[in-house]
């Protein structure tokens, strides 16, 4: 840009030479050099290239406001003596020094835009070589004239970005210089009467500041919705000046596709005109989706569309959808009612000048409202650090915990974090935004599945059939039930529920993760390849499954992963951790972290997720779970009520029946939750306390004949010895109490019924009521060798004979039953945790354990909260800890 009059002409009078169409201010006479102006600035960008990308350690990250950086007092070394970064400075309307300009002499305000006014040449026979001049007027957005806006391509079709033309501004005529495409177009768009308004980016837009920059290209989407009609202009081989007096034909759009199909080579084919590199390029997207009209000049034709006729056009031209598959919504009018990440799938193979601009030129064609999207065009940050924010905004405030899978790892970039995607690899673009539409569409785990539901489950939820069907045939010797699958934790018990420090944030000199997560184990040796697995679906940028084994301690752990982790895997240096999973996020956490060689911070490199992991104990299955099915299925449990040797069952014996089959069975298989290994004895010792000081619970109840009444410290002989006792002495203990607790159970040494009375009611014609217990000193039970009859005898009456009512047997359980139901209570987790704190505590028993307060040191010390869990923390290395890693 520049002003060629003399300094003190404040009243300039231009007129143009009839010879060589050159402008002289008859004011100050001086005429425009353009020979040497174009020397100076025919290689000057208008756009000012990004801030160079900040080595790590010295970035500034900060946009987007939205996501959590730390501040920078608290991200960096509190012994570093290294200046601080500065806080960013709020955005202000005020052009930055030296961005000021003569062309634009004053900073738009909030919600304003340029229109710039191209007037006709005053001979209709000098079209051709009459200077092109434009004057720029402000307005408001929500109070200006009807206006039309222009899409074409800054290069051109030949790729020429140098700017050498000339075009004239204002009263002053001051010379901006453009490309020949552009100073064509305006060429093209001039009117051969009176005047045109139209808004031209390029012009239109002071691009030497950033923030004039980002407000304007925030607000594109409003400026293009509010058109009249937007003019595309293909260049001057498609789209010529023509001649005076001659005026353009007009047809519909959908008229072009069939005007001239047989010849492709012809420029009408549409083929042959998506292929022109004006379809290439990313803001030609907004332009003509938002556009409520389009125009576009081919030949002596223009070819007008709105959003019905150019529907038409593209359902019947198929190859037009695989070149741009955005140009179906041409002529809209308005936002695509898809999000961010849709908008960013289907404009994919467009291209931009600016890397940033792969982002900010398609936030205006998104029509999903969501306030979680708070994104806004910033041209004052370098590069890389856009589209760190930009995937950490997705990760943290989306909740799109699927990027880890297509984070770059050990193979990113120097400028990208190894959490993050390479945002410089088409590929990863692919998989990032395949995977979102594969990640969404898929039902959400809300709770942990059993053994039995993962023949059905989803390759990334846990292990799926072919997983299992790799593993049984690499290892024929085991059991199902030796195995444990690892899946995500569902909270953190660990961290106070009042802490205010967020899942993740994001450090903002490095880009570094901080991330809450729990440590499962350090990798001690090589995983092995065992096999494909191949049921993953046919999905874009999701790659097959590879299923690997590697040992941990005297057992394996299985690993599935679509990268080499027999060649990627450092053994001790890796580490295996678990991302939390919050109900409503498919289940992505599962990750290999490596130390960062050097790093005094403790930081770590992501090096790849993992889809399943799962341990394989080699010991007997009873090891680490209570019992098989079969042997489940060997209990004898027969709820039988006898009344006038008819046999139903009873309200009260169908709960009891209910109870030993749902509650206490133990689930064989079960997903192991990595956040709750343990817990640590200051818990163990107030969540005892609490169940001490409760009533049994449901899975208790069914081992007495009636509910019970008073707490398990009231029963302690029994509780105690079934904590501490071995099986035959709780067993003993159990029927002792039982029988003096109760005398409404009969015992054969084989057997114990649970008996009710039934007192007959003819009256309502209903069943008999079942009463639980017999009045103490007015009942007696009595009955036959056979145990076919029983019957209770109430003191004779007024007629001194005794009442004889007949009894019914609620319950016969078995001694296998009853032994089973014991071991099922004694292995429930407060009570195993009782034994294993006793075990890891020198000297101290259960009782003892019972009565005493927590002290400081029982914050230290963990407790697996079950036999499988024990296992894998005393014979795996496993840890289970909630931390605070940093992933650089």
């Amino acid at each position: 840009m520049s002003r060629w009059h003399k300094p003190d002409c404040s009243a300039p009078d231009i007129v143009v030479d009839n010879d060589t169409q050159t402008p002289t201010c008859l004011t100050c006479n001086a005429a425009p050099d353009l020979d040497e102006i174009i020397c100076q600035q025919a290689h000057e960008s208008p756009f000012p290239a990004p801030p160079p990308a900040q080595p790590r350690g010295k970035m500034n990250l900060w946009w987007p406001r939205s996501v959590p950086y730390l501040p920078v007092e608290d991200s960096a070394d509190a012994n570093s003596t290294e200046d601080r970064l500065p806080a960013p400075a709020a955005p202000t309307s005020a052009p930055k020094p030296g961005h000021q300009s003569p062309v634009y002499p004053a900073a738009l305000q909030p919600g304003e835009f340029r229109l710039a006014c191209l007037t006709a040449p005053p001979s209709p026979n000098k079209v051709a070589e009459y200077p092109v001049h434009v004057s720029l007027e402000e307005y408001p957005l929500s109070n200006c004239p009807a206006y039309e806006t222009v899409s074409y391509c800054w290069a051109g079709e030949d790729g020429d970005s140098t700017r050498r033309h000339p075009v004239f501004v204002g009263p002053h005529w001051d010379v901006m210089l453009h490309t020949r495409n552009c100073w064509e177009l305006l060429r093209f768009a001039r009117p051969g009467r009176v005047i045109r308004l139209v808004w031209v980016d390029a012009v239109c837009i002071n691009q030497a500041d950033d923030q004039e920059r980002a407000a304007q290209v925030a607000q594109m989407g409003r400026i293009y919705s509010l058109c009249t009609q937007v003019l595309v202009y293909l260049g001057p081989d498609v789209a010529p000046v023509l001649p005076p007096g001659k005026h353009p034909k007009r047809a519909r759009l959908q008229d072009f596709a069939t005007e001239n199909p047989e010849h492709e080579s012809d420029v009408r084919g549409v083929k042959h005109l998506l292929q022109r590199r004006y379809f290439s390029r990313l803001w030609v997207v907004q332009e003509l989706i938002l556009s409520p009209r389009v125009v576009v000049r081919i030949g002596d034709v223009d070819f007008q569309s709105d959003g019905a006729t150019s529907s038409h056009l593209w359902e019947s031209v198929a190859e037009g959808l695989d070149l741009a598959p955005w140009i179906r919504h041409t002529s809209r009018g308005a936002p695509l009612d898809l999000d961010l990440l849709k908008v960013l799938d289907l404009t994919l193979s467009a291209v931009s000048g600016d890397p940033r601009d792969r982002l900010f030129a398609v936030m205006g064609i998104t029509g999903i409202s969501d306030l979680s999207w708070n994104l806004a065009p910033e041209y004052s940050i370098p590069v890389p650090d856009m589209f760190i924010g930009f995937f950490a905004h997705l990760l943290i405030n989306r909740r799109m915990r699927y990027l880890f899978k297509v984070a770059s790892g050990l193979a990113g970039p120097p400028s990208t974090p190894s959490w993050a995607p390479d945002w410089t690899s088409p590929v990863s673009w692919v998989k990032v935004l395949a995977r979102h539409d594969f990640f969404i569409n898929r039902k959400i785990r809300k709770q942990p599945r059993r053994l039995a539901n993962h023949q059905n489950t989803d390759y990334y939820h846990g292990p799926n059939r072919t997983t299992i069907s790799m593993y049984k045939e690499h290892n024929p010797s085991y059991n199902v039930d030796n195995m444990v699958f690892v899946t995500l934790p569902q909270d953190y018990r660990q961290v106070a529920s009042n802490s205010q420090q967020s899942l993740f944030d994001v450090h903002p000199r490095t880009g570094a993760l901080k991330a809450k997560m729990v440590r499962l184990l350090t990798l001690r040796s090589l995983p092995k390849l065992v096999g494909p697995v191949q049921d993953v679906g046919p999905v874009q940028g999701v790659h097959g499954i590879n299923l690997f084994e590697a040992r941990c301690g005297n057992h394996n752990i299985y690993f599935t992963c679509a990268l080499e982790l027999d060649v990627l895997v450092e053994p001790s240096n890796d580490h295996l951790y678990l991302f939390p999973l919050e109900a409503e996020i498919p289940a992505t956490g599962l990750c290999i972290l490596r130390d960062v060689e050097g790093s005094a911070e403790g930081e770590l490199r992501l090096v790849t997720t993992c889809d399943d992991v799962f341990f394989s104990f080699s010991g007997p299955k009873d090891t680490c779970n209570l019992g098989s099915e079969a042997e489940w299925d060997t209990w004898s449990v027969e709820p039988v009520l006898q009344l006038g040797g008819s046999r139903f069952l009873d309200r009260n014996a169908l709960r009891v029946f209910e109870a030993l089959e749902e509650i206490g069975r133990p689930q064989p298989g079960s997903p192991l939750e990595v956040s709750d290994l343990y817990w640590t004895l200051t818990e163990v010792i107030a969540k005892a306390q609490n169940w001490w000081e409760a009533r049994p619970g449901a899975a208790e109840q069914v081992l007495f004949p009636v509910d019970v009444d008073i707490k398990r410290k009231e029963m302690s002989s029994l509780y105690l010895m079934l904590l501490e006792g071995s099986p035959g002495e709780a067993f003993d203990a159990y029927l002792e109490f039982v029988r003096h607790q109760f005398d409404t159970v009969v015992d054969d040494g084989r057997f114990l019924f649970i008996v009710e009375c039934a007192a007959m009611s003819n009256r309502h014609g209903k069943l008999p009521k079942v009463r639980t217990n017999l009045p103490e000193n007015k009942w007696k039970v009595v009955h036959t060798k056979e145990w076919q009859e029983l019957y209770a005898y109430r003191p004779p009456g007024t007629d001194g004979v005794p009442v004889q009512i007949p009894l019914t047997i609620g319950t016969s359980i078995d001694e296998a039953s009853i032994r089973k139901m014991l071991v099922t209570v004694r292995e429930s987790q407060i009570p195993f945790m009782l034994r294993a704190a006793a075990r890891r505590t020198a000297g101290e028993s259960v009782e003892q354990l019972l009565s005493r307060k927590p002290t400081e040191a029982d914050s230290r010390v963990r407790i697996p909260i079950g036999p499988r869990e024990e296992r894998l923390m005393d014979e795996c290395g496993c840890d289970g800890s909630v931390e605070y890693v940093t992933i650089v």
